[in-house]
């Protein structure tokens, strides 16, 4: 658990809470934004690219999430995903990195990432640590989530914490020290009764968000 993360105030009772949501052209953007809404009622959207982000679009928001991208990779695009990933801890922004927002994190913070020889899509199941089995309200040891995304996550620094891993590599992790979580599956996707979208309300609550089942976890 995290010590450094509080949950959010508004100064105005009726205050959207602004989502900064780095727009990768992820298939399933609109599923996110859905699901994003879901979990936290009405909110103020600021779509970016990531080469078209500014420092001051981090500053403002509430929470910052990287979306996944289809013709986008890391390998092409390192210093703008860096400059969006340091532009997040340096603002100690809550984050969320969805697949390539994840890959993101991952590499600029010194990780390792390998490409597949073919794209991982569907349901795979994901297998938590222990601990991490331990966080969650509802106590299993895995789950099914749906994946889409053709890199896999090999090797954390040392600076981020796996908490779940398929046979693909890490799927769930979390910063060490900053407000920032990584999912390499897509919580937005539901198929056959899949959970991802669960373990997003509770990255939410972990990362000090008011969800709309009024629930928080404390961190204090």
């Amino acid at each position: 658990m995290q010590n450094n993360v509080t949950e959010k105030t508004v100064s105005e009772p009726n205050a959207l809470m602004k989502v900064l949501l780095i727009d990768n052209k992820s298939a399933h953007l609109m599923r996110l934004r859905e699901l994003i809404e879901e979990k936290l009622g009405p909110v103020e959207f600021t779509l970016r690219d990531p080469r078209e982000m500014q420092p001051k679009d981090v500053k403002e928001a509430d929470l910052m999430v990287i979306s996944g991208g289809v013709g986008r990779s890391i390998e092409k695009n390192p210093e703008t995903f860096t400059r969006v990933v340091q532009a997040a801890a340096a603002h100690k922004k809550p984050t969320i990195g969805i697949c390539l927002g994840a890959e993101a994190i991952v590499f600029a913070c010194g990780g390792v990432l390998q490409e597949m020889p073919v794209r991982r899509v569907g349901n795979v199941r994901t297998h938590f640590t222990d601990s991490f089995a331990q966080e969650l309200a509802w106590r299993e040891e895995s789950t099914m989530a749906y994946e889409f995304h053709k890199w896999l996550i090999m090797t954390l620094p040392d600076s981020l914490e796996a908490l779940g891993r398929s046979k693909d590599g890490v799927e769930i992790f979390r910063h060490n020290s900053l407000p920032m979580w990584g999912l390499q599956f897509h919580p937005e996707v539901r198929r056959l009764d899949n959970k991802g979208h669960l373990i997003f309300e509770h990255v939410l609550n972990e990362l000090g968000i008011r969800t709309k089942s009024n629930t928080v976890y404390s961190n204090q």
